[in-house]
Parts: structure tokens; C-alpha cells; sequence
């Protein structure tokens, strides 16, 4: 009987972990190369805060893919990246970028994104 409460609990921990604080996922592609390549494992910590100039995040783009790319600007910052006019970056938007800039699809295409397309922030 107390195997199987210690069963049920530990599968409790599991999805709460991966539910709220770290999951684990995988690369696809080459955007980010050299630093993370394809089929690459990273764990992925969930946002509490805003990410930082440098942060690898992983987050669903502008046409719902969920993608890994690099935090290149942050609100406030002058955006010459985006296919807009340069202006200002709103609060809660970002431009990430691609490590690997001839395979990635990114700020440089589809503009900005905003913070509630973040997911995490990978810890690797």
C-alpha cells in the first residue's frame, strides 16, 4: 500500500516539474548552430522572468512553430533588425535571432515577438 502512494506521488512531481518548472525538448534544425545542433536534448526552464540580451529561449513564432533562437534585443531597444522601420521595441517585445543566419527563419523575417510567445528559457 505505501509503494503505491510513493508511486502516486512521485508521478505527481513528475508532471508538476514538467508542467511549471524545467521540460525537456529537442532541436530541430540548424538555426542555432554551433551552439546547439539538430536533435540536440536541452531542458527548457520555464519563464518567471524576463529574459536577457544573450538568452536562449525557446518559443512559438509568428506562424506557430515552436522554435529555439537568441535573444538579441529587449524592450526598449532600438529595433534595426525587423523588416519594420527602426522604432523603439514596445514593452513585452523581443527580437531573436538565429545563431546560423543563412538557416534561420527569424526577427529578421517576421519581426518582433512578444513575451507571450516565450516559453523558456533553455538551461541546456
Amino acid at each position: 500500500m505505501v509503494l503505491v502512494f510513493v508511486i502516486i506521488g512521485l508521478i505527481i512531481i513528475y508532471f508538476s516539474v514538467n508542467r511549471w518548472v524545467i521540460r525537456m525538448g529537442e532541436v530541430k534544425g540548424r538555426s542555432m548552430e554551433p551552439t546547439l545542433h539538430d536533435k540536440d536534448l536541452i531542458f527548457i526552464k520555464l519563464l518567471y522572468r524576463n529574459p536577457k540580451k544573450g538568452d536562449v529561449v525557446v518559443l512559438e513564432d509568428n506562424d506557430g512553430y515552436t522554435v529555439v533562437k537568441r535573444v538579441a534585443l529587449v524592450p526598449g531597444d532600438l529595433d534595426d533588425v525587423s523588416p519594420r522601420p527602426t522604432v523603439l521595441l514596445h514593452q513585452d517585445e523581443y527580437v531573436v535571432l538565429g545563431d546560423n543566419p543563412n538557416e534561420s527563419s527569424d526577427s529578421r523575417h517576421y519581426g518582433p515577438v512578444n513575451r507571450k510567445q516565450l516559453i523558456g528559457i533553455v538551461i541546456r
